[in-house]
């Protein structure tokens, strides 16, 4: 398997959030398009939410694209992983026309994106919540508050 790796002048601020919300659709067209060829090639690959894979968030400064049998491989993606994934098997699967979006929220001096599904209908599913998103942290939340 190659590594390939995109070194982007990206994501370094407010001065060039609106190039690096244009970066990020290419990229996720990218992946989601790479998904969907993989799901034609190879139609019997596992459904996404019954392949037993979890949602993992990488460390800050860490992106790791992984298509989908690099995620079925793994066992575990993160939000843009799971979100093409999903995009990609309702396309192909069922010609939903469902495409990967980004939402961003400022935390602290960062913008902070979350990747998604967008359905024909205008309504968000959360590949990455429904795959255990939140659950470890506010697990562990409670148990440092009960410690």
């Amino acid at each position: 398997m190659f590594k390939i790796q995109f070194v982007l002048s990206s994501f370094k601020g407010p001065a060039v959030q609106q190039l690096s919300e244009a970066h990020l659709k290419v990229l996720l067209d990218a992946l989601f398009k790479i998904n969907r060829l993989w799901l034609v090639k190879y139609p019997n690959t596992q459904r996404l939410y019954d392949s037993g894979v979890v949602y993992r968030s990488e460390p800050i400064g860490q992106e790791n694209w992984q298509d989908i049998p690099s995620v079925l491989k793994s066992g575990y993606g993160d939000c843009e992983d799971l979100a093409c994934f999903r995009a990609a098997e309702l396309a192909e699967r069922e010609g939903v026309e469902a495409r990967p979006i980004y939402r961003w929220r400022r935390r602290g001096h960062i913008a902070v994106y979350h990747i998604l599904v967008r359905l024909p209908d205008g309504s968000i599913e959360d590949p990455s919540r429904r795959l255990g998103m939140g659950r470890t942290t506010n697990a562990s939340a409670r148990a440092m508050a009960e410690g």
